[in-house]
């Protein structure tokens, strides 16, 4: 997975908010499914908590990343969003 920098860098090139506002969602529903498999392997046993904490916190930052850039767009661009 490439990191957090790097899909910055991507969505801050794309220049249509629709276009961006798509991409945020897409990439963040991509990742529940790690972020639920990562609990499940730690939940059976099969990774150490250290492992697991590690994964958890870097999936986490593409989400305390992503969410609030969600908001801000969906509310800086309503008008053409709710259209």
């Amino acid at each position: 997975m490439r990191s957090l920098t790097d899909f910055k860098k991507f969505f801050s090139s794309i220049e249509d908010p629709l276009e961006q506002l798509d991409e945020i969602e897409v990439l963040l529903e991509f990742l529940e499914y790690p972020q639920g498999e990562i609990e499940g392997h730690y939940d059976m046993g099969s990774i150490s908590r250290e492992e697991y904490e590690t994964k958890s916190q870097e999936l986490d930052s593409y989400f305390k990343w992503g969410m609030p850039q969600i908001s801000a767009l969906k509310t800086e661009h309503a008008d053409i969003i709710n259209k």
